[in-house]
């Protein structure tokens, strides 16, 4: 859970160890008092228990607590933003068992929460009202070395560990690694789109360290990979679900082209005038032998009717073969606020190429 500096404490003598695991989070107020106090900040992350639309208000009960969504909730799952239809959706999760839908999963939510009036029993109410909302079905992670990739026709089985891993699909029309069979062009299922894809749940292209794409068969066993997903059931045996995974070595899906990533996009706004940007990622460049070098732009594109705005340049320091980091780190004058997304460009060889528009985490002190 992020940490609050206003937050209220609570010791040992009050939580068992068990309790830590989930929290809810309110800025107290700087007296008590009999007066309707100021709407309260309030943070929750636990179990999702249950969704329900009362006049019109889409709620989410997490961890005892009900939460109103309104029109500007910002919903998102580990495939991106979501609607609040996506959300309260009871269509099964695959290889998720609890459910229906995200209900047994793990949400956080910020917002926060207004005093009401006292109920005929003379019990203080409020209601909590969300921001942000964030979904999952599991925080599991795997972290170890390749036993085992196997993917052809007598053999599908990518092992790390001994666990057994299944990277979900990206879309509803690509295929899961190791690959579903699909003779005929249908699954077994009888359809055309992956049983294991859900849109609120997809898998990402595995990566190599410096967040460019690597050819899945190209992973050797004893490499060491991160896997994060849920651990689950598909056609009745438990395996690893996994939305992403990261290699340490693999063949570039396309190494004679080259290439910028966004790893990390973190912004602070510090106040009304100004923000902290700091913006990480690598550089390939197929022409390297010794590491890549050059300069990298930050910019905020066009969007939503506000203009493109550029940041700064950052210097890619050489690392091996093919590749450089960088690590673009400043505090900017801006009356906009932290950008919601950013893209990097990098050119060398009169080629100029640009990361894919990447989130950002947004931070308010």
């Amino acid at each position: 859970m992020r940490s609050f500096a206003k937050s209220l404490v609570l010791t040992t003598a009050l939580l068992s160890p068990a309790l830590f695991a989930t929290a809810v989070v309110t800025t107290p107020s700087p007296a008590f008092s009999q007066a309707v106090p100021a709407p309260q900040d309030v943070e929750i992350e636990g179990e999702i228990e249950a969704f329900e639309t009362v006049n019109g208000v889409n709620r989410m009960k997490i961890m005892g607590v009900w939460v109103n969504l309104k029109s500007s909730t910002l919903i998102t799952s580990i495939s991106g933003d979501i609607s609040p239809t996506d959300l309260m959706d009871p269509k099964p999760i695959p290889g998720f068992r609890k459910g229906p839908g995200f209900i047994g999963g793990t949400g956080i939510v910020t917002g926060t929460s207004v005093a009401g009036p006292p109920d005929a029993a003379g019990n203080p109410t409020g209601i909590v009202t969300a921001d942000t909302i964030f979904a999952d079905t599991a925080e599991n992670v795997l972290l170890g070395t390749v036993r085992k990739n196997i993917n052809n026709a007598k053999d599908r089985w990518f092992d790390i560990e001994g666990s057994k891993v299944i990277l979900l699909p990206s879309s509803e029309t690509a295929n899961s690694y190791p690959a579903y069979p699909k003779p005929n062009g249908v699954y077994e299922n009888g359809s055309t789109i992956h049983p294991l894809y859900d849109s609120r749940y997809k898998g990402s292209p595995i990566m190599n360290a410096y967040g460019f794409r690597i050819k899945p068969v190209s992973i050797l066993p004893g490499t060491l990979v991160a896997a994060e997903g849920h651990y689950g059931w598909v056609n009745n045996q438990k395996v690893f679900l996994a939305f992403t995974i990261e290699a340490d070595a693999g063949e570039l899906v396309n190494f004679t082209t080259p290439a910028v990533s966004i790893q990390r996009a973190q912004c602070r706004q510090r106040n009304a005038n100004s923000i902290d940007l700091e913006v990480r990622g690598s550089i390939h460049n197929p022409s390297a032998i010794n590491g890549a070098a050059g300069t990298v732009n930050i910019f905020k594109p066009a969007l939503n009717g506000v203009a493109r705005a550029e940041y700064g340049v950052a210097t890619a320091i050489a690392d091996v073969e093919t590749f450089g980091v960088y690590d673009y780190d400043a505090r900017i004058t801006t009356t906009l606020g932290c950008p919601p997304k950013v893209r990097a460009q990098y050119t060398v060889n009169g080629q100029t190429v640009a990361a894919p528009l990447t989130d950002v985490e947004i931070r308010i002190d």
